[in-house]
């Protein structure tokens, strides 16, 4: 049995037919595969999913159709194009029509693939002259359903009105608000605003992405860039206990998302901390006012929270029970795609490895957990706070109607501001940040967030302070750490800062200057093992070297000890820019001489 190929009519013809697509030529373009010729048919290897016999598929040149032994499935040129490119699994070839979103995904496949672009936009401009004087007709509308477009250099938005009428919204030549059910796009196809789900039972409206309302965009003022700036940081910090530095962070990172698509690249904002910490509550309140924030915990699989994030494309926020595991957990991979353009996800069919689904994880992501990712890439993509316990006594346990009221507010201010700034930021006009002191990953995740500076008066100069102050921090906390804290006490002994008190490190000293330092001085106040404090403090650039030692009270005989030291200038200038912090003197002090390695090079001034 052949199955027929799928009626998809343009003007009472087949696109196929129209276009003169032959089977043959879309699945053997090269002629290269061997095929066996019987008459008008030609049967060989599926060129696809391939096979064991090398018999299972045929194509009937005659007729211009297709057909597969293995999956008693075929058709023509259309269902040839949809399997080769992967828009159907092969056993659906003929049991499904080639119509709306599957028939758009045909034409663009023949558009960017096949070659047929100049010929189809003919199609099209022919079918759409025809069809505005046709009163009426069997034909189906070839529609999208978009959360959001740039169409003639404006941006239109889904907006929700108080009634639950979906519209598109933007903004005349007039700069006036108009709002559109749908919009007829510049190949005749209707675009409409994608809505949000209905619960199956009771009716009710779904809200797992967070849309501008219409009705409150419309009749508010659009605020500059200080005041709707200072107005997200006065709904922030009524329910987020944080430093103001790092408030003012989140609120740049929130107007970052609404402008999001014009950057190559967008970094993760992660909130970690244990449990009590607030970390939800600082998800919560800080993805409520992003761009069309949607919630990953309500998906049931990883493939339902790529679907439910490719179709509104918005920012996504994930909480801990969804990221478990390595480089290996399917939404690790994601996250780490999703940082850059143009880095497909794909899905592979199970029942078929040869058939896959494409995702674009691309966009900004606001993730809450109590642990750093064990892959070290993902971690390079995060922007990272960490909540504590709050002692406020003005900050409410639960968020209220208030609240959500007043995010609707901003939220469609916030949509009104990107209207109309909209071709006001460039997104290739980053900050140079080259000339700052800061650590290379943190100027990674800042530039793109620089794109925002364009509508501000002072934009740089919030920047650029923010940097300095985030560096601070960042470097303090590290000092902190396990690493840090070792590292800093080796430096107080090599400065004379602190003394190895216990009796056996006394030859180790001449005139209570330090000769060496070693691991076993460092272990005792760390209460950890000299191999221990040598394997960490060898993780972040020292190296073990063997020396002998001479005293006044034995110059001849010695002690032979293993000394900590630092190989090179260049690698003391990397410890200290991670590990070292001292607010009364910010410069780093040079690597005292004890620490230097005997192959030791000091630049020259």
């Amino acid at each position: 049995m052949i199955f027929p190929d799928a009626k998809v009519t343009k003007e009472g013809k087949t696109l196929s037919d129209t276009l003169n697509l032959e089977v043959v030529k879309i699945l053997h373009p090269d002629m290269t595969r061997p095929l066996h010729k019987l008459g008008d048919e030609i049967c060989g290897t599926h060129p696809i999913h391939g096979s064991t016999t090398g018999k299972n598929y045929c194509i009937n040149t005659s007729k211009n159709l297709w057909y597969c032994h293995r999956c008693g499935s075929g058709g023509g040129p259309l269902e040839a194009v949809a399997v080769k490119y992967g828009l159907i699994n092969c056993e659906k070839a003929g049991r499904i029509k080639i119509r709306g979103d599957l028939f758009k995904d045909v034409k663009n496949a023949l558009i960017e693939h096949e070659g047929y672009r100049d010929q189809i936009k003919e199609l099209d401009a022919d079918w759409k002259k025809q069809n505005r004087s046709r009163k009426g007709g069997n034909e189906e509308e070839q529609f999208y359903v978009l959360t959001y477009f740039e169409k003639g250099g404006n941006l239109y938005l889904t907006t929700v009105s108080d009634d639950q009428v979906y519209q598109f919204v933007h903004l005349d030549e007039n700069r006036n608000y108009i709002f559109d059910k749908c919009i007829t796009s510049p190949y005749g196809y209707t675009i409409y605003p994608r809505e949000l789900p209905i619960h199956q039972d009771s009716r009710m409206v779904i809200p797992i992405v967070g849309i501008p309302n219409g009705n409150i965009l419309e009749m508010n003022p659009v605020l500059d860039a200080i005041s709707l700036f200072n107005l997200i940081m006065g709904h922030m910090s009524k329910y987020l206990d944080s430093a103001k530095h790092d408030l003012e962070m989140f609120a740049y990172y929130a107007m970052f998302t609404w402008f999001y698509v014009k950057c190559v690249t967008t970094p993760y904002l992660r909130f970690l901390g244990d449990t009590g910490k607030g970390k939800s509550r600082f998800l919560r309140v800080v993805s409520d006012l992003c761009f069309y924030p949607l919630s990953a915990s309500g998906a049931s699989s990883f493939a339902g929270l790529m679907r439910t994030h490719e179709k509104w494309r918005g920012t996504l926020r994930i909480d801990e029970a969804d990221l478990r595991g390595g480089a290996e957990n399917p939404i690790i991979k994601y996250l780490n795609l999703g940082f850059e353009k143009g880095q497909p996800y794909i899905l592979c069919d199970k029942n078929d490895l040869s058939q896959g689904e494409y995702f674009d994880p691309f966009g900004p992501k606001i993730i809450a957990m109590r642990q750093p990712f064990i892959d070290v890439a993902t971690e390079g993509r995060c922007i990272s706070y960490s909540p504590y316990e709050t002692e406020r006594k003005d900050i409410p346990s639960e968020l209220s109607r208030e609240y959500f009221e007043q995010v609707e507010i901003i939220r469609a201010h916030l949509a009104a501001f990107t209207l109309h700034h909209w071709n006001q930021v460039d997104g290739e006009k980053m900050i140079d940040l080259s000339t700052f002191n800061v650590e290379p990953r943190l100027k990674q995740m800042i530039r793109p967030l620089s794109i925002m500076l364009q509508v501000f008066p002072d934009g740089e100069k919030r920047i650029t302070e923010y940097l300095m102050k985030r560096q601070t921090e960042v470097k303090k906390t590290r000092s902190e750490s396990w690493e840090g804290g070792i590292f800093n006490y080796a430096l107080s002994l090599a400065l004379g800062d602190e003394f190895a008190e216990n009796a056996q490190f006394a030859d180790y000293y001449e005139d209570n200057e330090i000769l060496v330092v070693t691991a076993s001085m460092i272990s005792k106040p760390f209460n950890s093992s000299p191999k221990s404090i040598t394997r960490t403090l060898h993780s972040i650039g020292f190296e073990i070297e063997r020396d002998r030692i001479y005293t006044k009270y034995d110059t001849l005989k010695g002690k032979q000890v293993r000394k900590l030291v630092v190989p090179n200038e260049a690698k003391w200038r990397e410890i200290v820019q991670r590990y070292y912090f001292d607010e009364g003197e910010p410069l780093p002090p040079s690597c005292p001489k004890v620490l230097r390695g005997k192959r030791y090079v000091e630049s020259p001034a």
